[in-house]
C-alpha cells in the first residue's frame, strides 16, 4: 500500500513539474479545455451566425469543432501541437473541401446546376494560427505577427478578415429602361475559390450570376456578387450584362470593369458604377433559330434568352 501511494505522489509531481518545464508531460490521453477568442478588428461589422474550426495535430490527426455565434467559446483538446483554421459556417453557396489536411484545405463557389458559373458566395472570413502548444498549463501559440503568445489561461484570440469580394453594381441614368421586363448580369475573371492556410486563389477565369433589380422611376439596375476575386495585376474582369425586353428580344453587352476593381479602396467591398447606358428599342428583329446575330446598337447583341429561368436557383 505504501508502496502504491509513492507511486501516486511521484506521478503528481511530475504533472506539477510539466507546469515549468514543458518537455515534460503528463501521460495518457486527457483532454483539456481551450478557449478560442473571436478578435473582429479586421472585419467590423461582421455578424456570423457560427464558425467552424479544424485542429490539425502534429501527428495528422484532424479535430472539427463548430461554435455558434461569433465571440467563440471552449473546445477540449489533448496535448500536444496543433495549426488551426477557422471559418463562419453560415455561406450555403461556398464549399469547404480537403478538409484532412492544413495545407490543402479551402474554400469554393458552388456552381449553379446546369449551368458554367458560380453561385453567389457571400463574405467569408477566415482566420489561422499556426505552432499551437497544448498543455496541461496553459497554451502557446504563434501568432500572424511572427511572435509567440504563452497563456496561462489557455486562450487562443482569433483575428478573423474577410478573404471573399463584394462587388455592388449600379448602372444609372439608363435610356430605354421601360421597355425592360428583366435583367441580370455575370462577372467573369474571377477565382473559383481559395486556400485557407495561405489564401491564395485557384480556378481563375470563372464567373457569376446574379441578378439585377430594376428600378424604372429612377432609371436604375441594381445588384450585387460575392465572389473569390484576387484583385491582382494582371488580372482583367468584364461585366456581362443581359436585358430582356417586354417583346420577349434578349440583348447582351460586355463592359470592362477592370479599372474599378483594380483601384478599387476597399479590394473585398467594391462600388462598381456605370453611368448613362442606352438600350436599344423594342421591335428590333429576334435572332434567327439556332444561333446568335451581332447588331451595330451600341455594342449591344441579340440573343436567345428563356426569360422564364427559375431565378431562385442562383
Amino acid at each position: 500500500m505504501k508502496n502504491a501511494l509513492n507511486i501516486i505522489a511521484c506521478c503528481c509531481m511530475l504533472c506539477l513539474m510539466s507546469c515549468h518545464h514543458k518537455d515534460i508531460m503528463c501521460p495518457g490521453s486527457e483532454e483539456y479545455q481551450v478557449n478560442i477568442v473571436f478578435e473582429w478588428d479586421k472585419a467590423a461589422g461582421a455578424s456570423p451566425d457560427g464558425m467552424t474550426l479544424y485542429f490539425y495535430s502534429e501527428n495528422g490527426d484532424c479535430r472539427k469543432f463548430d461554435i455558434a455565434g461569433k465571440s467563440g467559446g471552449p473546445i477540449l483538446l489533448p496535448a500536444g501541437q496543433y495549426s488551426m483554421v477557422a471559418y463562419n459556417n453560415d455561406l450555403p453557396s461556398v464549399e469547404i473541401s480537403d478538409t484532412q489536411s492544413f495545407r490543402e484545405i479551402k474554400a469554393e463557389a458552388r456552381n449553379v446546376k446546369g449551368k458554367n458559373c458560380l453561385s453567389y458566395a457571400g463574405m467569408l472570413y477566415e482566420s489561422t494560427v499556426d505552432k499551437i502548444e497544448v498543455t496541461p498549463c496553459g497554451v502557446t501559440y504563434q501568432r500572424e505577427d511572427g511572435t509567440v503568445k504563452d497563456c496561462g489561461r489557455s486562450v487562443i484570440r482569433c483575428y478573423p478578415d474577410s478573404i471573399t469580394s463584394i462587388y455592388s453594381v449600379v448602372i444609372r441614368n439608363i435610356s430605354g429602361i421601360s421597355g425592360v421586363s428583366h435583367a441580370s448580369a455575370t462577372i467573369k475573371g474571377i477565382a473559383e475559390g481559395q486556400f485557407l492556410y495561405n489564401h491564395h486563389f485557384f480556378g481563375f477565369l470563372s464567373e457569376s450570376y446574379f441578378p439585377l433589380s430594376v428600378d424604372t422611376d429612377n432609371k436604375t439596375f441594381r445588384g450585387t456578387a460575392g465572389v473569390f476575386s484576387s484583385g491582382k495585376s494582371g488580372t482583367s474582369y468584364t461585366l456581362s450584362l443581359t436585358v430582356s425586353l417586354a417583346d420577349g428580344t434578349s440583348y447582351v453587352k460586355e463592359l470592362d470593369i477592370t479599372p474599378q476593381i483594380m483601384n478599387s479602396k476597399y479590394p473585398h467591398n467594391v462600388l462598381i458604377v456605370i453611368e448613362g447606358l442606352k438600350i436599344p428599342e423594342s421591335g428590333t428583329p429576334s435572332p434567327p433559330v439556332g444561333g446568335d446575330i451581332d447588331v451595330d446598337v451600341e455594342g449591344w447583341e441579340i440573343v436567345e434568352i428563356d426569360i422564364n429561368t427559375d431565378m431562385t436557383e442562383f
